[in-house]
């Protein structure tokens, strides 16, 4: 979030603010002034970079992903559970009994920022219009001055050689202002005021030198830097005693350059110059580089105890630099603490866990733990994806050496006679972890087609066989459709079984939605189109019409059902085409696709869904969807 992220800039930059003006007290006059020119723009830098780096501290290293987890030895089999009927109660420990019964989704706690960020914008609009105004009214002002050189160009050349610059310099003159000042950056201009005459030649020299080093360094692109950094973090005091000692700092850094080009001897000639011009000067120019500015006396101390650097002053200032800099990278990066949930579910994802990291579950139902006289067995963590379930699982004891585990989703309206629906569960389960006397284990399970397993064909073998990715009992739909059913765990210890339970919820899906403008169709709307790896789904609502009854001679209201026609265009140019007959069953190169299709008579509302049975389609590959001739392009800039 916007507020979050310019107060925790702030406050790292404060830091540093703090760092600069503690060293600039002790040694203003002990270091090169230049020095703190360098420490000012590391700050800018800081508070105008509105991001930060993540380095993510890991808790866990292990294998990268699921496919060495299995290759492992010693894991527990999850086998699908065909029993539809359980005669043994679940055991719960009494500190789980009084934890909430709704799972929560892992997240960190965001506060409401929309107060703080409307009266920062705010303020910064105003400010910004104050800065930006302001200068706009001087500008108008310096356009009316007129070229002129007052002075020979004798000393001009021998100002331009001492201080080399590139760009093309102009010196203009205007009437109605009393001291010297440079505006422009990539065209500067250097105004001098109309009672500064070529017979003035000393101080010309002087004035010339100060502003040319003002343009060399940019200092004025440095002051526009300084007034945003104070615009944007204006609520933060230590922005403010930045801004007010980095445009001193400028002038000191530029008053030594002079000194220093000029010799040790000039520095009460110069002084003098200083004195004179501050003495006349009016006016408020905030984003242009003035000869004189407030803290004249800071500036005349500092300009007679201006001497020569030394190797002590040079290294030392390069060390603080260097410290400095050190600083600045390290408060560029945000160290994000790695959770130990994420960190052991690292163990089946390797890096690609982070995707999922909104996406676990943290579980806090009763149903979700058992305790025996041997152990202590929760569900601590989960992840839901379109087909496959993975759960941490912490044990406390020693688990007993018949211990097996089984698995499905069920309907919770699921009766032993009648089931309703489920899916059955097929994976394994092997211990990743051991802290504080907590084994951690990691389920890993895929849903599965249940209606061709039958109880007796289980074996090892066949489990093995059917924990392949390319296993043909896969199921290809998407556990997003099952939210709000259940995911049972049956636990066999020393003889008894244990259900633990917990609610599918926050499952991580893939897919592509549209939604489309209302009355878009002739007689009805299409108000969501998504396209997952797994099936086209299609929401709307028709029209209500009024149709003529010959029995009664009267009108009456009825709705009308849409035939919907779709296609799915792939990037090489192949399309998907899909309709609906009586038969409700199609193929796209001889890979079957079915259609579930529902219209309700008295709202309206209809959907169709075009499954593909069997086979998943890869979004990565699709460019764009035609629905009754209407097309709706993927935008690959959002991926």
């Amino acid at each position: 979030m916007l507020g979050v992220k310019v107060l925790q800039t702030s406050l790292s930059a404060a830091v540093l603010i703090l760092a600069i003006v503690v060293i600039r007290t002790l040694a203003i006059n002990k270091l090169p002034k230049k020095t703190f020119l360098i420490l000012w723009d590391i700050v800018l830098c800081r508070l105008l970079i509105p991001f930060s780096i993540p380095l993510r501290m890991r808790a866990y290293n292990g294998p990268g992903n699921i496919s060495e987890v299995l290759a492992q030895e010693d894991i527990i089999w999850i086998v699908p559970n065909t029993s539809l009927q359980y005669n043994t109660a679940n055991i719960v420990p009494a500190e789980v009994a009084k934890a909430p019964s709704t799972p929560s989704v892992v997240s960190p706690f965001v506060p409401n920022w929309s107060a703080f960020v409307l009266v920062w914008s705010t303020v910064a609009i105003i400010m910004a219009s104050f800065f930006l105004v302001t200068h706009l009214r001087c500008l108008k002002k310096y356009k009316t001055a007129l070229p002129a050189l007052p002075v020979n160009g004798y000393v001009f050349n021998r100002c331009l050689r001492e201080h080399p610059i590139r760009r093309t310099v102009q010196i203009r003159q205007l009437d109605t202002i009393t001291v010297p000042l440079t505006y422009g950056i990539w065209r500067p201009v250097i105004l001098l005021p109309k009672i500064i005459s070529s017979k003035d030649e000393w101080r010309l020299k002087y004035i010339l030198a100060h502003e040319l080093v003002h343009i060399k360094r940019f200092d004025t692109l440095r002051k526009w830097l300084l007034a945003a950094a104070l615009c944007i973090h204006w609520f933060n005091p230590l922005v403010w005693a930045m801004y007010v000692l980095a445009n001193r700092d400028i002038e000191l850094a530029c008053d030594e350059a002079v000194v220093r080009a000029f010799g040790q001897t000039s520095r009460s000639q110069y002084a003098l110059a200083l004195i004179g011009m501050e003495e006349a000067k009016i006016g408020l120019e905030p984003l242009a580089s003035n000869f004189n500015k407030k803290a004249i006396e800071e500036r005349v101390i500092s300009i007679m105890k201006t001497k020569e650097a030394t190797v002590f002053s040079r290294v030392l200032a390069f060390i603080l630099v260097a410290v400095m800099m050190l600083t600045f990278a390290v408060s560029l990066v945000e160290a994000e603490v790695e959770p130990k949930s994420l960190g052991l579910f690292r163990k089946a994802f390797g890096d690609d866990v982070y995707k999922y990291a909104d996406s676990i579950n943290e579980i806090a139902e009763e149903s979700a733990a058992v305790v025996t006289e041997d152990c202590t067995i929760r569900l601590q963590n989960i992840i839901f994806t379109d087909h496959n379930v993975y759960a941490i699982m912490a044990v406390e004891g020693e688990l007993p050496e018949d211990f097996s585990i089984s698995g499905r989703i069920v309907d919770p309206e699921d009766t032993p006679r009648i089931p309703r629906w489920k899916y059955m569960l097929f994976g394994s389960m092997e211990e990743i972890g051991y802290q504080d006397g907590v084994r951690y284990f990691l389920c890993s399970a895929t849903i599965t087609d249940w209606l061709y397993i039958k109880p007796q064909d289980i074996d090892e073998e066949f489990i093995k066989a059917h924990t392949n990715p390319d296993s043909d009992y896969l199921k290809y739909e998407s556990l997003k459709d099952c939210e709000g059913k259940t995911l049972e765990l049956t636990l066999n210890l020393n003889g008894s079984k244990y259900i633990l339970t917990t609610v599918v919820t926050n499952v991580f899906t893939k897919n592509i939605v549209f939604y489309p403008e209302p009355d878009l169709y002739d007689g009805y709307c299409i108000e969501e189109i998504m396209l997952t790896p797994f099936e086209l789904k299609i929401r709307g609502c028709s029209r209500e019409i009024g149709e003529h009854s010959k029995s009664t001679g009267e009108y009456g209201n009825e709705w009308i059902e849409p035939h919907i026609r779709a296609t799915i265009v792939l990037v090489d140019g192949q399309e998907i085409n899909l309709d609906y007959d009586d038969r409700r069953l199609f193929f796209y190169q001889r890979h079957p696709i079915s259609v579930i299709r529902n219209y309700d008579t008295s709202t309206g509302k209809f959907y169709r869904n075009w499954r593909f049975s069997r086979w998943e389609l890869d979004l990565s590959q699709v460019a764009a969807i035609t629905v009754n001739g209407i097309t709706y392009r993927v935008d690959r800039q959002e991926d």
